[in-house]
């Protein structure tokens, strides 16, 4: 046999080798979750109704456990049949009957209790479930019967009114149980086979295999550079489908839908736009604009809101999109919308913004991981995630100053051809149709055109586009009523003002109202300047220009109102520099670059691992000192071995396998807390306020 023919049967033992391990993965994740969604409960939601008792929708419970109020109250109003049910304006009563196939175990009997605010009641094999009575070994018909009043805004002591409703059931050997029943021995009494699974089979066995195929594809392939680019490519897949799946996880519960009113504008806006022309939103100032516009007062869900109409306090562009997604789920009235369907725009956009993230740092990086860690972090980061699901204009803003830099590199890059400058001023010009500081977008393109040596006119040109572009929004205006359109541009211009506007956007986060996500944004610009101080000035000034343009815009325009959408916009490009540290970082590890890697980025994601209320007694400092002190030393250890053994291979390999674990914890922890938000959004609200976790 020749050598040819050896090197060839080699690399196909490798490919198999490499796709029998792959599928050992895929199939244990498979496995996974099918025993997730084969488990749990049929749900049948209920709503009274002028006396009447209505079905308002079905669904499986697959996490059996409710521990507050999020997400009962989200499978009421977004099951609400509005096309036979008119919106009430007071929160329904949570009235559900759980229904499940119970699996007691054959070592003993077992006592089932109902932890639950506010009442329960329990049926077991067509029978009511006394205190007293055991359940014998074997399979159960389990029917619970659930009713609560979600708190109304105001009406609780608490301000976040989780407690209003919950639900657990316990079982143990002995009466007043404390166990909670776990999934796996329930069974949905509809069917073992719920909606889920069996989309499950449908879809993701065909992409397993498809991933098995590939993976003997690439491994078998002789050309290194070809195996490179393939293995790049299902990389940057795989991050993308990590960025659309972590949003849509409970997209349509968390945040709940009463915690940011501004979701409600722009889609009652986008909605009236497509349906009859007219713009339409709830406001602040309804009464100041003295008659230049109709008001209305409308109440739904335990919500007041003075909606007004002309509405031109914030731009239209998402609202469009955010219209199409409400008129697409069978809106039939703006107040119909229902954030099941509305979400998709932002969820969407953001892996639209991934895949820019990717494109913009493989222009600066040609080689290595540094793209697909700079889109892992935009796909990951929970601050990022839970802010970046919400309907603002701000998801589309990301996409659009992800665009400008994109196609700038292109044309900058790629021969100066007018089309790809064209493209990036006209993503400067749509900035301002969707949030008017972003019109600084517009100045910030042409100082990186003019920037570069004999290119004045074609500065001018991206100045001519963007402005031709950005002023549809004062056309818009003057078409549907100029001195209301004047008007609310001032009244949004009148916030307070001081000389502090800045510090917040470098270590002040948060997932709407909710203080969150210091260690994260702190590693994000340490990332972000240390990855820019290394390059050239002209290399990465389009990160630093529209990135401080934007910065300055926003700061000036809130004044000393602060949202965690507003810093959105910065994602992006400080993704993209902290993607080019970590590369950095895997290539020469050291020890200053490891530590604010471990520091900031991984430890602050582990803090949501631990229990707010246990790390606050006293007699768990101890222990908590012991595991803290451990973990910081073992995790710096191998990056302080590769400072001082630079040449080392093995020092080298350890600091790279302690990037690798860290990257990991902080992909499966984010997971987690994406998963997990409904209940530490309670028990961690606002930690970065909480003077515990900050002095």
């Amino acid at each position: 046999m020749d050598e040819r023919a050896k090197d060839r049967t080699r690399r196909r033992r490798r490919a198999i080798g490499a796709a029998v391990a792959a599928g050992v993965l895929g199939l244990t994740a498979f496995a996974m979750a099918d025993g997730y969604l084969a488990h749990g409960y049929s749900a049948t939601w209920y709503a009274m109704v002028d006396g009447r008792r209505e079905r308002l929708t079905t669904t499986t419970e697959h996490r059996v456990q409710f521990p507050n109020v999020h997400r009962p109250l989200a499978r009421v109003i977004e099951g609400w049949p509005h096309e036979r049910l008119a919106i009430p304006p007071n929160l329904p009563t949570i009235d559900v009957s759980l229904r499940a196939g119970l699996e007691v175990p054959a070592d003993a009997p077992r006592y089932l209790a109902a932890d639950a605010v506010r009442e329960a009641e329990i049926f077991v094999d067509g029978r009511r479930l006394a205190p007293d009575d055991a359940l014998s070994p074997g399979h159960h018909d389990l029917w619970v019967g659930w009713k609560a009043q979600p708190a109304m805004q105001g009406d609780s002591g608490r301000d976040r009114h989780s407690d209003s409703a919950s639900f657990v059931l316990r079982w143990g050997r002995a009466a007043f149980p404390a166990e909670p029943v776990p999934a796996g021995a329930l069974t949905p009494a509809e069917s073992a086979w719920p909606a889920a699974r069996i989309e499950l089979y449908a879809i993701g066995l065909p992409i397993l295999l498809l991933l098995l195929a590939f993976v003997f594809w690439t491994v078998e392939e002789a050309s290194y550079e070809a195996r490179v680019r393939r293995w790049g490519a299902l990389a940057a897949a795989a991050v993308i489908a990590l960025s659309v799946g972590y949003r849509a996880f409970d997209a349509d519960v968390m945040p709940e839908f009463r915690e940011n009113a501004d979701e409600l504008f722009a889609t009652w806006n986008g909605w009236s736009l497509l349906e009859d022309g007219t713009t339409r939103g709830w406001s602040l100032w309804a009464h100041d604009y003295h008659g230049l516009v109709d008001v209305e007062q409308v109440r739904f869900y335990g919500e007041n809101r003075s909606v007004i109409s002309p509405y031109f306090e914030h731009p239209p562009l998402l609202h469009v999109l955010v219209g199409i997604a409400a008129h697409l789920g069978g809106a039939d009235h703006w107040l119909d919308a229902k954030l099941s369907h509305t979400r998709w725009v932002p969820i969407l956009l953001a892996g639209l913004c991934t895949l820019l993230i990717m494109a913009i740092t493989r222009r600066i990086e040609p080689a290595g991981p540094a793209p697909q860690l700079a889109g892992l972090l935009y796909a990951v980061i929970p601050s990022i995630v839970l802010q970046t699901r919400v309907i603002k204009e701000e998801a589309l803003l990301t996409v659009l100053v992800a665009g400008l830099v994109f196609f700038f590199q292109r044309w900058r890059m790629d021969g100066h051809r007018t089309r790809d400058l064209v493209l990036a001023a006209v993503c400067a010009g749509a900035a301002p149709l969707t949030k008017v500081p972003a019109v600084v977008y517009i100045p910030a393109l042409v100082m990186l055109v003019a920037a570069e040596r004999g290119q004045l006119k074609r500065a001018g040109l991206a100045l001519g586009v963007g402005l031709g572009v950005a002023a549809l929004l004062p056309i818009f205006g003057a078409i549907i009523d100029w001195e209301a359109f004047v008007y609310s541009l001032q009244r949004q211009g009148g916030r307070p003002m001081h000389w502090n506007l800045f510090p917040r956007w470098f270590d002040s986060t948060m997932i709407n109202h909710n203080f969150l996500g210091r260690g994260w944004i702190l590693f994000l610009w340490l990332g972000f300047v240390g990855a820019v101080m290394r390059r050239g000035v002209r290399e990465v000034a389009p990160l630093t220009v529209p990135l401080i343009a934007y910065m300055c815009a926003i700061a000036i325009g809130t004044g000393n109102w602060t949202f965690g959408w507003y810093i959105v916009p910065f994602y992006p490009l400080l993704c993209v520099g902290a993607g080019l540290y970590l590369a950095r970082l895997w290539e020469r590890p050291d020890l200053l670059s490891g530590t604010l890697f471990v520091v900031l980025l991984v430890m602050y994601t582990l803090n949501f691992t631990l229990d707010v209320d246990y790390a606050k007694q006293p007699s768990s400092w101890a222990h908590l000192r012991t595991v803290v002190t451990l973990f910081v030393l073992g995790a710096l250890a191998p990056y302080a071995a590769a400072q001082v053994w630079r040449e080392s291979r093995w020092a080298r390999g350890a600091a790279r396998l302690a990037t690798a674990l860290g990257l990991a914890t902080v992909v499966v922890l984010s997971g987690y807390f994406v998963v997990s938000y409904d209940t530490l959004y309670e028990s961690h609200h606002s930690m970065d306020a909480d003077e515990y976790f900050t002095r």
